[in-house]
């Protein structure tokens, strides 16, 4: 009865993923978090039982163990674990991959393009392609910090890079990427 127990909520899970396509990240979340809501629920209902079950002890004060551990649902937390070790791990590591390989193109091109700019166009009509796209007020802001120091002018260029990346949306990111490496039009 227990195994089927378990096999049953491994398989709603399982069954609620399979209707998203493993590159649907929106609707494989969605369908974890109506997994979740599932889960939570029978919680509550197994830790009511376990209360109900173990009410005098609980009285008296010497219950001394965990509602859940002490139901023949126990094994749900293990249910849980292993869930969250097949299907939201490698989602979470497939965001985090996908989101450093946007910044890191972000910032490295971004930042190729500021190392001689300094206020005035470049020479190169790439550089300062990318230039143009950082707001006005970003390069403002920088040339109006900027001391004359080549290496500390560099840094503060750095850090307008930076700032410019860092106040960008995950979809903004994501779509400024895809229009510089050719993926929209």
């Amino acid at each position: 009865m227990q195994v089927l127990t378990v096999q049953g909520m491994l398989r709603n899970l399982t069954n609620r993923l399979e209707t998203c396509d493993r590159g649907d990240h929106r609707g494989r979340e969605e369908q974890l978090h109506k997994w979740t809501n599932y889960m939570r629920n029978w919680l509550m209902y197994v830790c009511a039982g376990s209360f109900v079950a173990n009410w005098e002890a609980i009285m008296d004060g010497t219950y001394r163990g965990e509602l859940l551990k002490s139901s023949y649902h126990r094994y749900t937390i293990e249910i849980l674990k292993k869930a969250m070790r097949l299907y939201v791990y490698p989602a979470i590591s497939d965001i985090h991959i996908t989101a450093y390989t946007i910044l890191d193109d972000l910032m490295t091109k971004f930042c190729n393009a500021v190392v001689e700019w300094d206020g005035e166009n470049t020479a190169d009509n790439i550089k300062k392609a990318y230039v143009e796209q950082i707001p006005e007020r970003v390069k403002a802001a920088y040339l109006k910090e900027r001391t004359g120091d080549e290496i500390f002018d560099l840094y503060l260029r750095f850090r307008m890079v930076s700032d410019y990346i860092a106040d960008m949306t995950d979809g903004y990111a994501l779509d400024l990427y895809q229009k510089l490496n050719g993926y929209t039009l």
